[in-house]
């Protein structure tokens, strides 16, 4: 499918962006693994890292396919990790700048690259390109835009949090005061990253949302 008015976002770029501008904002950010939730007498104070506690009012699970590793959540979350290979090459000099789809299967333009992807692997935590997963997508990639080169000139793979209805799970913890959840966004993650950011923090600030989040509820699974 030819997307003529599609457009694709920098995902790394946008990430390093929002970053300098929370810093901006007064933000603090941690390089470093959360252990654990802390909570007394059903309200969460905070989450322990390797250095220490962190004490806070609000804590957002956002931890993509790593939430389920975060211990003492007062609920399993049924987040599965799983891998999405992709590829980069150079944009054919004679293509105009566009965006195309074929089944699982894409290619767009950014910054002079090919971009295109992607796999969906049930392997755990296993985030490795293989060689399998990059003779699926250049070949998918190929039936797209054929001028492409078989040799991809850089591969990466990343690790989607999928959840067992396609839905992310964003919304209060109903058990824990001050627990939120974000996370389980599978492929759509940068795509949903602003409109769940909105929700949260309309949540914490309000306590309320605009947002009909009733179907991405925490409790669905366990209810």
């Amino acid at each position: 499918m030819f997307a003529p008015e599609d457009g694709a976002v920098d995902a790394p770029a946008l990430a390093r962006a929002l970053r300098a501008d929370a810093k901006r904002h007064g933000a603090r950010t941690l390089n470093t693994r959360v252990n654990r939730l802390t909570t007394i007498l059903g309200r969460a104070t905070g989450v322990e890292i390797p250095a220490g506690k962190i004490k806070a009012e609000h804590v957002v699970i956002a931890a993509g396919a790593w939430s389920t590793t975060i211990e003492h959540l007062p609920r399993h979350l049924p987040v599965e990790p799983v891998r999405g290979q992709m590829g980069a090459a150079p944009w054919p000099a004679d293509m105009p700048r566009i965006v195309l789809y074929y089944d699982h299967a894409y290619v767009l333009a950014r910054s002079g690259e090919a971009i295109f992807g992607s796999t969906m692997e049930h392997v755990g935590f296993d985030g490795r390109v293989t060689d399998a997963g990059v003779r699926e997508i250049v070949a998918a990639a190929q039936r797209l835009l054929p001028h492409l080169p078989a040799v991809p000139t850089r591969t990466w793979a990343g690790l989607r949090p999928i959840t067992p209805d396609g839905r992310p799970i964003v919304g209060p913890d109903p058990d824990v005061r001050g627990l939120w959840y974000a996370t389980g966004h599978g492929r759509n993650g940068v795509l949903l990253a602003g409109l769940t950011g909105e929700i949260i923090g309309d949540l914490v600030s309000t306590g309320t949302t605009e947002v009909e989040i009733a179907s991405l509820a925490p409790e669905r699974f366990t209810s």
